[in-house]
């Protein structure tokens, strides 16, 4: 299991995600008991899902703005600044993501983006995984 949504079954911590997130993880690259599992993380109460509000759109678009001309070439994902700006506007401790930026090279990896300014210092960071969870995710 994904530490962390172990830790929310457990009471032990608070996870917020964009409402983005439902249109990300895509059921056909699940099985039924990992589509199972991906829904049960949402029914408790400690995982909340933040709407995109015009706090939320705006801080996307300035970041989407912002990353425009990033030395390496590449830009921001509408997507990924939709995270970003989620876990910015409500003050994340972390941000958990696998998105090294090797799928799409147009845009920039969160992980690489991991306590710079341009993202405010946030940390973002891999979540830790225990197989037995049955989650194959790609990286």
């Amino acid at each position: 299991m994904i530490k962390i949504a172990k830790d929310i079954f457990e009471n032990k911590n608070e996870i917020f995600t964009s409402v983005i997130t439902l249109t990300e993880v895509l059921p056909a690259k699940l099985t039924d008991d990992q589509e199972e599992k991906f829904h049960g993380t949402f029914k408790s109460s400690n995982h909340i899902l933040y709407d995109v509000d015009y706090a939320i759109a705006k801080k996307t678009r300035e970041l989407r703005n912002q990353f425009l001309n990033h030395q390496s070439g590449k830009i921001l994902s509408t997507p990924d600044s939709l995270h970003l700006a989620t876990a910015i506007i409500y003050s994340a401790d972390e941000l958990n993501t696998f998105d090294d930026g090797k799928k799409d090279k147009r845009f920039l990896g969160l992980l690489e983006l991991s306590g710079t300014s341009e993202v405010g210092g946030l940390i973002i960071k891999k979540p830790l995984i225990d197989p037995s969870f049955g989650l194959a995710i790609d990286s």
